[in-house]
């Protein structure tokens, strides 16, 4: 039996915790970590709600970050930096912890910039969200990934918050094992069990 991080958060199995969303199993040189994705109310984490429409719990500099070992060595690698450079917290909290390494996203991002200087929490609040380039380029980036940014940002105001958080969260997980996959155009594998992803 295995507690999680709520009193209430019993599983028979640590993959049983993973599959049903608590908690992310990774392994490390350490041995085994776990990353929560849930705060202590239970709600998935906010800052996972990129202000765009991305849903970061499903980018690759997040997964890397969180999953440390192998994988963010190969991003690193992919990215041409060093494997501790390799960290984001969410698009909310970029400026906490953000990826630096881009001239246009993360700590960086254009997208961030505009928002914060038209006062918008969402590119969904903007008047100009059909015209806007910046996001344009970017929805056209993730469109043929699987994310579509725009319908990300109408199904969060729809739906809230919490629930696109937790739609996306069962959405970004491996049909195989459970472990949370990323968005990529270069490897549409499951890091952990090989499966391939849709």
């Amino acid at each position: 039996m295995f507690q999680g991080h709520l009193p209430e958060q019993k599983y028979e199995s640590l993959a049983d915790a993973a599959v049903k969303g608590k908690v992310i199993l990774t392994e490390s040189g350490a041995g085994a970590r776990l990353w929560f994705t849930r705060d202590s109310g239970g709600q998935l984490n906010r800052d996972l709600a990129g202000r765009c429409g991305m849903y970061c719990g499903a980018c690759e500099i997040y997964r890397a970050y969180k999953e440390a070992g192998k994988l963010r060595i190969d991003v690193a690698r992919k990215h041409k930096c060093l494997p501790a450079e390799v960290k984001c917290e969410g698009c909310r909290a970029v400026h906490i912890v953000g990826w630096g390494r881009d001239e246009k996203w993360g700590r960086n991002c254009i997208i961030l910039a505009c928002l914060k200087t038209k006062g918008l929490e969402t590119c969904g609040d903007c008047e100009r969200i059909s015209a806007c380039q910046k996001l344009g380029v970017l929805a056209a980036e993730y469109q043929p990934l699987g994310m579509d940014l725009k319908a990300n940002l109408r199904s969060m105001h729809q739906l809230g918050l919490g629930p696109w958080l937790d739609q996306q969260d069962a959405r970004w997980r491996c049909q195989s094992c459970g472990a949370p996959v990323f968005v990529s155009s270069d490897d549409t594998r499951c890091h952990k069990c090989g499966a391939y992803q849709l």
